[in-house]
């Protein structure tokens, strides 16, 4: 490990969903508030992310239209608890207590916050004109923010005489860091905890040894797990999904997260092909009635469909230094959650 400084870009976060209390970003806390990691964040991903909160909450009123719309053909027969359930979702309050997460992640981890004050206008605009990164090809201006907040990182590594960690897969972000000794970049936060636990942990290196060694079991877990959860489908959330059934999984990547001595939490890159049946109301083809705000028949459809989709999961493992091997595989979580949606572009029925 180079170097105890790591830098988070927006980007870092929105990958892992802005949940700040998942295993990744609870991990990355511990170890800024034992002092044991140096995480920087400029002042404008602390607003990115504060904005990036905003608009996701701001889909609440979006959905409740939708549902108000969807529920409308039995409408007299809601039951009054759904109803005052859809009328008590406040978008503003909730919003407020998502930020407010956000302010305490960065408190409790001890997250220095860097002040863009400092970085040279003359070096920025050139930046722009001259088509660098991280404006690169056609000076996209609404690269202006990551510049700044590169620019402020750049002060800091200076005067600080310092390199840093830079997590981020966005390619112009990656493309000026290629620019300077002093930025490491990585592309995920799970990349980066393993290059820790390795450089700290002798046995990050044993557990990747077992798990190599036990991947047909790692694999079957994955699959039973997988096709336990709920299921919904992303072009008709009225569908119902049946039958789903693995076909063909991948496993890309593999990080270890956390680990004590018998046990270790992984962050795994996973491809998976399945096939399901899919069926409900088919409201595109169905009749509307305008003046009663009610449809007057519903269609439906049913399809037997393939998908093939990549997941971040995560799972905890127990070994056994003795035995040399994997004794369990347990809490698997996918896309850190129980429920998946599953995405077909074919074009039916709604697209």
């Amino acid at each position: 490990m180079e170097t105890r400084n790591v830098f988070i870009d927006t980007q870092a976060i929105m990958r892992q969903g802005f949940k700040f209390e998942n295993r990744v970003l609870s991990k990355l806390s511990r170890l800024g508030e034992a002092g044991k990691l140096n995480i920087l964040i400029s002042e404008v991903v602390q607003n990115e992310v504060t904005s990036k909160i905003t608009e996701k909450l701001a889909l609440i009123e979006k959905s409740k239209s939708e549902i108000e719309k969807a529920i409308s053909i039995i409408e007299g027969y809601i039951p009054k608890e759904i109803d005052e359930a859809i009328a008590a979702l406040d978008t503003q309050s909730l919003t407020e207590l998502a930020i407010a997460r956000w302010d305490k992640y960065i408190s409790d981890s001890n997250i220095s916050v860097i002040d863009p004050n400092d970085i040279c206008n003359s070096e920025l605009l050139s930046l722009y004109f001259d088509g660098s990164f991280p404006f690169s090809e056609g000076k996209k201006k609404d690269e202006f923010p990551d510049a700044i907040s590169l620019l402020s990182l750049k002060v800091w590594t200076d005067d600080e005489r310092e390199s840093v960690y830079v997590i981020s897969d966005d390619k112009d972000l990656k493309g000026f860091c290629a620019s300077y000794d002093s930025f490491i970049s990585v592309d995920k936060l799970t990349e980066f905890l393993d290059i820790y636990n390795r450089a700290e942990e002798r046995l990050t290196t044993i557990v990747h040894s077992y798990v190599e060694k036990a991947t047909d079991w790692v694999r079957e877990s994955i699959r039973e797990a997988y096709i336990e959860c709920y299921f919904d489908y992303s072009d008709n959330w009225k569908a119902e999904v049946q039958n789903v059934k693995v076909t063909h999984d991948e496993i890309f990547e593999i990080n270890v997260v956390e680990i004590d001595k018998e046990s270790a939490t992984l962050s795994l890159k996973v491809r998976i092909k399945c096939t399901a049946d899919v069926s409900g109301p088919d409201y595109d083809n169905s009749i509307w009635d305008g003046e009663d705000k009610e449809y007057i028949f519903v269609e439906t459809f049913s399809q037997n469909m393939e998908f093939d989709e990549f997941y971040d999961i995560s799972m905890k493992v127990e070994f056994n230094e003795e035995d040399k091997e994997l004794t369990e595989i347990c809490d698997i979580l996918i896309d850190e959650g129980s429920s998946i949606t599953l995405q077909y572009d074919d074009g039916y029925p709604y697209k």
